[in-house]
Order: C-alpha cells, then structure tokens, then sequence
C-alpha cells in the first residue's frame, strides 16, 4: 500500500475509522455504530428483529403471489469476513450480527429467501482479496463471488471468462477518504467485455438518497428483467449481476416500493442490505413512494438520457410501446466498429445510419468506448480508417497499458491525427510493449457530422 505519511497505529480509533493489522481500515462507529453491534456491547431491539423477519415474509409473499422469485441478500460486515486483520481487543470480540442476533432469534430453520454469504466469502478470499484495505465495500472479485452466489439461488449464472477483462489499478477508499488520507492500493479490477448502458441519476442529488440506476446488456444470457431494493453494496454488484439480465432497475431504498413492482413487472426481485444496517430496521408499512420523492425537489435536474430510461422501465406493464420505443433508440447506441469490436458511444455522438456508420457530434467531447479490442500486449499496432467530416478537427485514440497505466486512459497516453473537411485517412500508431486492449476515440472536438469506413487495427511487424 502506497500512502501518506501518518502517526496512527494498529488499533487506534480516528474520524470513526480502526486501523488494523498490516495496514487494513475498518469502519468503526458511524451512523450505525457497527463495532458496538458487532462486539455485543450494544444490541438491537428486539422490535427491529420482528420487523426484519416480518418485512422479508410480506415481501416474499407478495412476489409469490406474482409469480415473481424473491431473494433477500445480506452482506457480511466487513470485520466479520476479516476477523484476522482486526487489531486486539475487537478481534476476539467480533461476531455476527446477523447471525448471532438476527438468526439465532427464529424458532425455525433461515427462510430460503434469504442469503447471508458469510461462509461464500470465508471459502474464496484465499483465492484474492473480497473486500478492499482502505474500503468499507468488497472488492470486484468478492462482488463477483456474491453475484455468482445470488445467480446460482436465482437459478441462472453465465461464464465471467465471456465477459469481464481484468486490469490492476491503484484505489483509494471511502475509508482512507474519511481520514483525509492519500492512500492508494493495487486493486484486480474486472471491466465488462461488453460495454453495458447505464443511466444514473446520482450526479443529480446532493447525496446518495432517492439514488436511482438503470443498466442494460443487450448480450446478457437471458431477456430478463431485474428490479432491486437495497444500499451502495449491491450498487456496486450490479456489473456482476448484469451479464445475467436485459434489464436492472436499482432503487436505493431499505423499505419495499410494491408500486414499482407493479409497473417494472420484473422477473426477479431482490431487497439488500449491509449487516450493518441491522442495527435498526424500519417497517415497510412506514415506506413512502419513490415516484414522488423528488417531485418538490427544485434542484433536481436529471438529463434526458436518464429521464427517457426511467420512464422507459416504469412503462413496462401499462404503456410496452414506450419501452419498446426506447429499446430501439439505445440499441442504435451500441454495435460493432468492424476490425474494432463493440463499443459504445457517450452522450455527445448522435447515430444517424447505424450501418453506414454515419454520425453527428454535439459537443466538444465526443467518443466511442472500445472497451476490448484485438489488442495483445507486447506487440505495436496500427490504426487506420477514412473519416468523411464537414469540419475541420483533430482525432484522437486514448489507449490504455497493462502497467504503470493502471488500465486507465490518460493525456499521456494518446496519438492525434488532423481532420480535415471531407475525406481523410487516418493513421495512429500505438506502440507497445505494455499496450492494453482497451481504446478510446475522439472523432472531432466540436459539433459536426462525419462517417468512418475501411477500419483496420493490424500488428507493426518487429
């Protein structure tokens, strides 16, 4: 880990955060006060463990009665899953929470719908890290690990080796960011092969509440549809559960929004939450609308690519010809550049003829993302296409490195070629020997329309 200089130690307590053995952050107070819960110094009411048990069997039962499987996923505290990192006197202290007050309380055997992967996560982290040094969530890998876990209770999985790329990338955390530190640590990260679509509106709001995701894979394994109930930790699942389905609608909320459900008519639902949050539980009978949390909101200013996907998914049942309409407008925003592979275009390119590869930019900074390409490391390549432009502009390819990059695009990392009005043929040379296969293009930089042909990305003999 490469940090900043600091004086704190092995089990001192700073800005909420326990530093632990061999440099591992934890969360220790918070709204939620999660070592007290943990160790047993403090103890939820016994009315929250009712109003758990009695949430997640309306829940299931309104699914069942829909035909609609049901899960609820609880994510392991992350002291609990690295006990051994957790300095003296809290690591002989440490229990779970959820099963030393949440299971323990039932007269019965766990209801199948819900998942704790505390055992999942114990069997895999000899096999990489799960969760993150300087992080209160897991890494890509223990998302990964879960995702496959709740696939598998869900009756569908898919093979990570068709759509996930790994790059090494050095990562802060929300923990290190707490204590105002610089820390960085090398992180395995697993990028989808296949760009996916995703429409947020958490750049519009002043803070995570009323956060709303939507993600769609045009190559998932199945056409199904997913709506989710839960916190950042399953958020950050959602590239790992996206191969599995068309559709997933995310929905920040501990309490169940049965009106979504209605009108997302999924085939899947899932509530979540991390243990912590087990420190008190709200009724769902207390829940208030999603639909209208935001209506009084003069601040709240979503973009129209959020706004038409949103719509779109809460369409599905009563008005399919929005959602249908919709589906086709961001199927024309993801397709094949021959001899580049899949990409897909930001915000800023306009597809006119999707087959004639025809397009219109409609800012200063349009791209298209290639998020793997032919590209091996080791070897040098060259890039060529014609580009027909009524401006006169500069291309750009961003490319990526297997080291020292950190799998990211930077200044740095880029060759430009000018653009002229009407045809050029453009040439990028891109040099290895640590080339990744990940690229980024920037057509022009500014407003115009412009068409690519005769694409080819062949290996520079030695």
């Amino acid at each position: 880990m490469r940090s900043s200089h600091h004086n704190f130690h092995g089990g001192e307590v700073h800005r909420s955060v326990l530093f632990g053995l061999d440099d591992w952050l934890f969360l220790y107070g918070g709204g939620q006060q999660q070592f007290a819960f943990l160790t047993g110094d403090r103890q939820p009411a016994s009315t929250d463990i009712e109003r758990f048990f009695d949430n997640l069997a309306k829940r299931s039962t309104y699914c069942q009665m829909r035909g609609i499987p049901y899960l609820h996923l609880i994510f392991p505290s992350k002291p609990v899953v690295m006990t051994g990192k957790v300095p003296p006197p809290w690591g002989a202290k440490v229990q779970s929470l959820f099963l030393s007050r949440y299971a323990a309380a039932l007269s019965s055997v766990l209801p199948s719908y819900i998942f704790y992967p505390l055992d999942l996560l114990l069997a895999c982290k000899h096999q990489g890290p799960v969760y993150r040094k300087l992080d209160t969530h897991m890494t890509n890998f223990g998302s990964q690990v879960v995702a496959h876990g709740v696939l598998n209770k869900l009756g569908l999985d898919y093979d990570s080796a068709d759509f996930f790329s790994e790059c090494v990338a050095n990562l802060s955390g929300d923990l290190a960011q707490m204590l105002a530190l610089h820390s960085v640590e090398p992180a395995l990260c697993l990028i989808p092969i296949n760009p996916l679509l995703v429409y947020d509106n958490r750049q519009f709001l002043p803070g995570n509440t009323n956060n709303i995701c939507i993600v769609r894979n045009p190559r998932a394994v199945t056409d199904r549809r997913l709506l989710i109930f839960g916190d950042s930790f399953i958020k950050e699942m959602l590239p790992f559960l996206s191969p599995a389905f068309r559709d997933i609608i995310y929905v920040r909320s501990e309490t169940f929004q049965s009106d979504m459900v209605e009108l997302c008519q999924p085939d899947f639902v899932i509530s979540s939450n991390a243990e912590r949050y087990l420190s008190h539980v709200e009724s769902d009978d207390s829940s208030k609308s999603m639909f209208f949390a935001l209506d009084a909101a003069s601040d709240y200013h979503p973009d129209k690519l959020f706004v038409d996907a949103y719509h779109a998914q809460f369409s599905y049942r009563f008005h399919r010809n929005r959602y249908e309409y919709w589906c086709s407008e961001v199927a024309a925003s993801y397709f094949e550049l021959n001899g580049l592979g899949l990409c897909s275009p930001n915000g800023q390119i306009e597809v006119l003829d999707k087959d004639a590869l025809s397009f219109r930019s409609t800012g200063i900074d349009p791209f298209f993302l290639f998020p793997k390409t032919m590209i091996e490391e080791g070897k040098s390549y060259q890039l060529e296409f014609d580009m027909v432009s009524d401006v006169s502009s500069t291309a750009t390819v961003y490319y990526t490195k297997t080291t020292g990059g950190e799998g990211r695009f930077a200044e740095g990392q880029t060759v430009r070629v000018p653009v002229a009005i009407g045809n050029t043929r453009c040439r990028f040379a891109l040099n290895g020997p640590y080339l990744g296969s990940k690229l980024r293009l920037d057509p022009l930089t500014c407003t115009g329309i412009f068409s690519i042909s005769c694409i080819s990305l062949v290996v520079v003999p030695e």
